[in-house]
């Protein structure tokens, strides 16, 4: 499969967004949702369901040990309104070991989506309150 990207709707956007440090899921509106698991469909279904899907509060699960990788699945980018293109790792956003989700939530009622911790990670953040500035970039997060 070649080179994928599914963006995250701008509805997201235009009804705001927040960065999150503590929460592990990724909320969406429900438009921008939609529209991103629409995306994700074709390259998960090709995988079985967990046995036990019961006990999995996701609902889009599948079982990764039948040839799962990270290469099959789109690479997923927010573009901001200045130009700037925030482009997680895919581990960020399909979670799991054995049994992997896509770590996406449609919150009914809520007027805002929500930049999960996990899919922060491997990013340095920067938020310049005084000039109204959020930068970020790529990182390891090592001392080097």
């Amino acid at each position: 499969m070649g080179y994928n990207e599914t963006l995250v709707p701008k509805l997201a956007i235009h009804f705001g967004m927040i960065l999150d440090t503590s929460s592990p899921l990724t909320w969406l509106v429900a438009p921008a949702y939609d529209k991103l698991i629409q995306a994700f469909l074709p390259s998960i279904t090709k995988f079985p369901k967990p046995k036990d899907n019961q006990s999995i509060a996701l609902q889009h699960c599948f079982d990764s040990t039948m040839g799962y990788n990270e290469t099959l699945v789109p690479k997923l980018a927010i573009h901001f309104g200045n130009g700037a293109k925030f482009e997680p790792l895919v581990k960020s956003y399909v979670v799991g070991d054995d049994v992997k989700c896509l770590g996406f939530v449609r919150p009914d009622g809520v007027p805002t989506s929500i930049i999960s911790n996990l899919l922060q990670q491997s990013h340095m953040w920067e938020f310049d309150l005084f000039n109204e500035k959020l930068r970020f970039t790529p990182s390891t997060c090592t001392s080097d």
